[in-house]
């Protein structure tokens, strides 16, 4: 196994990765690389399509088909993620404030 560090420098310098792992997805958004996601139904799939859904990235699910992808608009999706920030924040204060 790679260590944290190494697993998570891969990640940021590479040029695509294919993931079924929800972290490795999370990591491919946070340094913005380009992705496809393998669910793995064991793994909890419904948390990679929510997220992807919500970020506008429902493409990025790879479905037994043929695959044209793409380039992942980031400055897009790090709009929605602002948005889920804020709502998550909001979220936190409401919830520790009570």
């Amino acid at each position: 196994y790679l260590s944290v560090n190494d697993w998570l420098n891969r990640i940021a310098s590479a040029d695509f990765v294919l993931t079924d792992s929800f972290h490795g997805m999370v990591f491919a958004i946070i340094f913005r690389r380009q992705f496809l996601v393998v669910c793995n139904v064991e793994r909890g799939r419904s948390r990679f399509l929510s997220l992807l859904s919500f970020l506008g990235l429902d493409d990025r699910v790879y479905r037994e088909c043929d695959i044209t992808l793409a380039p992942i608009d980031y400055d897009d999706v790090e709009k929605r993620l602002s948005s889920l920030r804020q709502s998550s924040y909001k979220f936190l204060e409401r919830a520790l404030c009570e």
